[in-house]
């Protein structure tokens, strides 16, 4: 009788070894195929941060340019802005559309002399935060009343007034820059959303190989 029951033990633990064999293989499987996806994934981030990443590299450097620019205005050029009763149409409109993009409310050239007079007048534009700032209906107003006229360009401008040349410059650069920001932003999320994806295989797989050492041990 004692070796029947031995017999029959051997034969459960045989089952019991076939059974985590069966289910090592079957993970061994399953991890195959989680690497692949985690591959997959990983190309498809780097593909769209790839897009990501040419977009702005050609709109950043416009924006740092023109704030050198800006930051480089004489300030005898415009102590003359400041002082002119009477401007030219095209200081007029530069110096509006620099006042409308730091969302100042202006109407008259008063307005504008006032904004203009401020002490961080300068900083204000150097520091201007376009991601933040910029919404899509201020960049169309922007583009409308400002960018796309004919008189708004910086060779017209800048003979005009050596300090308005750089803010057309500027609010040029700055409308560009949002409008790539809008487009990247989708992509941006997305490459976020694939990370995050990419995050739970990473853990699911590591589980995985867990599970695998821990069945081969009891072999």
């Amino acid at each position: 009788g004692e070796l029947k029951a031995k017999n029959v033990e051997a034969e459960e633990k045989l089952k019991i070894m076939l059974i985590d064999q069966q289910k090592a293989e079957t993970k061994k499987e399953e991890a195959r195929k989680l690497d692949e996806v985690l591959a997959q994934q990983k190309v498809a981030i780097e593909e769209r941060r790839t897009v990501v990443m040419d977009d702005l590299a050609n709109a950043e450097p416009a924006v740092e340019e023109a704030k050198k620019a800006v930051s480089g205005i004489k300030k005898q050029h415009l102590t003359e802005v400041r002082h002119m009763n009477n401007p030219p149409a095209a200081v007029k409109l530069a110096i509006m559309s620099v006042c409308t993009l730091l969302n100042f409310p202006v109407s008259t050239w008063k307005d504008c002399q006032s904004v203009v007079r401020k002490d961080d007048f300068i900083a204000n534009i150097v520091n201007y935060d376009t991601d933040k700032n910029m919404t899509k209906s201020i960049r169309e107003r922007m583009k409308a009343e400002y960018v796309n006229q004919k008189e708004y360009n910086y060779d017209t401008v800048n003979k005009a007034s050596k300090a308005c040349g750089p803010l057309v410059k500027w609010v040029t650069a700055q409308v560009g820059y949002s409008e790539i920001l809008d487009r990247v932003g989708p992509l941006r999320n997305e490459v976020m959303g694939l990370q995050t994806r990419q995050e739970t295989t990473e853990a699911h797989a590591e589980a995985n190989r867990k599970m695998i050492a821990d069945l081969e041990k009891e072999d």
